[in-house]
């Protein structure tokens, strides 16, 4: 059995509290003891660090990860078909470390091409590369209907978002991209959220996509789903989807639905928050559904529904690495606490990755997911952002290695820290 003891720290344990803790026990993949007033006793062949008032949090929770996606929006190339497959496969592997750099100890897929997420994901679990957990996505299905959203890849073939019309046509759809190793089938229901088109209609019936839903759960597998509108809103719910992405119109009525139905939100609004800032026309969101969200976010919050992070980080403005720039959106322009929103990166968005019954955030029996920061990120969500003050990232006990990049340094001792002040 393997142990390692975290001595002397600020625990920020995920369910929205912070406190001082003198010892945390990990044993193999596992949180074995927290200790807020006593040290733990030193065991045999337990590694020993002293944090001297670190900050340990559970790792974060990339909830809407397109690995693939690099500048998307930048010019005539197409989403993750601008390059040759094994060439995006190696992109995707670095975005996916790069995640985990930055904290993020799972990820889960929200729409690939080449069918890179499954073989990414079975890479990691079987300890060829190093990354995140990977909870691997289809390709994005659109329907025939859908063409006026994504027109730049409408015609991208059997590579790219994939297009099917009716229910056979969904089973079929559906049980082939799972054949291939999704785990998470993602469904564009509704424009808007920087596409274009009405976010009154829906591009996929009931039928549709319940059958979808069906067709998933089936196997275990479940279903996101990119809706903006009201009636998408509410056709998701009424069709049992498990997560749904953006919600720009959620309101009294829904906040309550979605809570009755227990299904995760992401905002997914740092991509939003970018082209208000920039003004980029024709990509620019309603500012009224902008507005909207940043209302909502409070109220959803307090009512209960599961708000998690996760953006559309790869587009042209929002590159791969900002992804903790989200967090301070949150903070900045909606009022949201950072303890908050830092339980919306972790206990939160654990529910997209974990059993419902497996414990998570920091807590006794919970996996071993944690990363260590310098700084408090409880006060000022701006530290997660310098990937410098990212010290040491855990994924299941294991202390993940970065070339060149001790883990547990010294702020001397950070990757980009001036030769200077290490000498000093």
């Amino acid at each position: 059995m393997s142990a390692m003891i975290l001595k002397n720290a600020v625990l920020i344990d995920g369910h929205g509290s912070a406190r001082f803790v003198k010892s945390i026990l990990v044993e193999d993949d596992r949180i074995a003891a927290i200790e807020t007033n006593a040290d733990i006793p030193q065991r045999d062949g337990a590694i020993v660090h002293d944090l001297a008032g670190k900050t340990v949090m559970p790792g974060m929770v990339a909830g809407h990860f397109h690995a693939s996606y690099h500048d998307v929006g930048a010019g005539p190339g197409i989403a993750s078909l601008e390059a040759p497959p094994a060439y995006s496969a190696y992109r995707s592997l670095a975005n996916a470390r790069l995640a985990l750099r930055h904290g993020f100890t799972s990820a889960v897929g929200a729409g690939t091409s080449f069918d890179i997420d499954a073989s990414l994901a079975a890479a990691i679990e079987d300890g060829l590369v190093e990354g995140p957990r990977l909870i691997p996505c289809s390709r994005l299905i659109l329907s025939g209907d859908d063409g006026g959203s994504f027109p730049w890849w409408i015609a991208m073939g059997e590579h790219g978002p994939a297009k099917c019309d009716g229910v056979e046509g969904m089973r079929a759809m559906v049980r082939g991209e799972m054949n291939r190793g999704a785990r998470i089938i993602k469904l564009s229901i509704g424009a808007g959220h920087a596409t274009p088109g009405s976010t009154d209609h829906c591009h996929f019936t009931y039928d549709e996509v319940r059958c979808a839903v069906e067709t998933a759960h089936d196997r275990g597998v479940r279903v996101r789903a990119h809706v903006t509108g009201k009636e998408s809103i509410r056709r998701a719910l009424d069709a049992g989807v498990d997560i749904l992405d953006h919600a720009d119109w959620l309101d009294d009525e829904m906040i309550e639905a979605v809570v009755k139905a227990d299904v995760p939100v992401l905002p997914s609004l740092y991509l939003p928050y970018r082209l208000v800032q920039l003004n980029k026309a024709p990509f620019l969101p309603d500012i009224a559904a902008y507005q909207n969200v940043l209302a909502y976010l409070r109220k959803a919050s307090e009512a209960g529904v599961k708000l998690c992070v996760g953006d559309d980080y790869g587009v042209f403005i929002t590159p791969h690495g900002d992804y903790a720039k989200e967090l301070a959106v949150y903070v900045e322009e909606a009022g949201i606490a950072p303890l908050e929103v830092i339980k919306w990166a972790t206990v939160n968005g654990a529910a997209l990755t974990l059993d419902g019954n497996e414990p998570k955030g920091i807590t006794v029996g919970a996996l071993a997911d944690l990363i260590v920061v310098d700084g408090d990120p409880g006060k000022d969500i701006h530290v997660l952002q310098d990937v410098r003050n990212i010290e040491a990232v855990m994924v299941g006990g294991r202390l993940m290695a970065f070339p060149g990049e001790p883990a547990f340094g010294t702020t001397a001792d950070k990757p980009g820290a001036p030769r200077a002040a290490a000498a000093a």
